[in-house]
């Protein structure tokens, strides 16, 4: 199965290249009140409006990134944006090549973990969860938020 593996602080992360839309540099975003932390706010991408969920502060790390990408995936039938350090390659990791995180990781955003993959030369690369990076009364709140900027644009631009 192919995943795309990107970079947050030092760790490498995956994603199932079929939830993947597109890759961006860093664009304007544009914040909006009483959004959870981690979520950096909104952008306007040919007309459509995708939060951008900042990894580095859902996995609760202070210092900024010096360079950034946004992955725009696909989320609960929505498009979301994530905030990422770098994008590294598209790769091929085998079933054989995932095991299930150790019970070390229970507690340490292990929810977000699907599974650990060790594609050889000492690599790890930590396959997220992407279904599990937002609690259900985030999700909600992301929505309302961008329904009511997507209104205020309209009305803005009427």
């Amino acid at each position: 199965m192919k995943h795309l593996v990107f970079t947050v602080k030092d760790e490498k992360f995956a994603i199932d290249i079929m939830r993947i839309v597109e890759i961006l540099n860093p664009v304007d975003v544009h914040t909006i009140p009483d959004l959870p932390p981690f979520i950096d706010g909104v952008i306007n991408l040919r007309g459509n409006i995708i939060p951008i969920i900042n990894l580095r502060k859902r996995f609760d790390i202070d210092e900024p990134s010096e360079k950034a990408r946004i992955i725009i995936i696909r989320f609960d039938n929505e498009s979301v944006g994530l905030l990422v350090d770098s994008v590294v390659e598209i790769k091929e990791l085998e079933t054989e090549q995932i095991s299930r995180p150790s019970r070390l990781f229970r507690g340490f955003r292990a929810e977000f973990i699907k599974g650990i993959a060790n594609p050889g030369k000492e690599d790890v690369i930590i396959i997220m969860d992407i279904d599990k990076v937002l609690t259900t009364e985030e999700i909600v709140k992301l929505k309302e938020s961008s329904k009511q900027l997507e209104k205020d644009l309209l009305d803005d631009r009427g």
